[in-house]
């Protein structure tokens, strides 16, 4: 039986590759990506410790931010605090929350704009 079920696998994929469909989608999660960077990067007391260059963010932002953007239901991954990744001279503070924020193809340039303006009201 599960052979059989390998036709609707390989239909989900064909249309994935067909038109650049999947580029299409990479290129926009990481458009996504890049403009909530650069608006963070205009907040004071953010800091970005990596270039954003997928669809992945990586911020370190003061905690009552962090909990602003809780409360208002936008969900960031807290990472790890003693990342052995960082920067050498990048350091995590008491007071401040390190995030990883990732968009995807169904993330709206709307919902980039509500987690910055949520950002900088904080």
């Amino acid at each position: 039986h599960t052979l059989s079920k390998g036709r609707l696998f390989g239909a989900q994929l064909l249309a994935y590759l067909e038109n650049d469909l999947w580029i299409a989608n990479a290129r926009h999660a990481n458009a996504m990506a890049k403009n909530l960077s650069e608006g963070f990067a205009k907040i004071k007391g953010f800091k970005l410790p990596w270039k954003t260059e997928a669809n992945e963010v990586f911020a370190i932002m003061p905690q009552r931010v962090s909990d602003a953007l809780s409360e208002a239901k936008i969900f960031a991954a807290p990472w790890y605090k003693e990342s052995i990744s960082l920067p050498h001279d990048e350091q995590i503070k008491e007071d401040e929350s390190f995030l990883r924020f990732v968009t995807s193809y169904a993330t709206k340039p709307e919902e980039i704009e509500t987690v910055l303006k949520t950002a900088r009201a904080a």
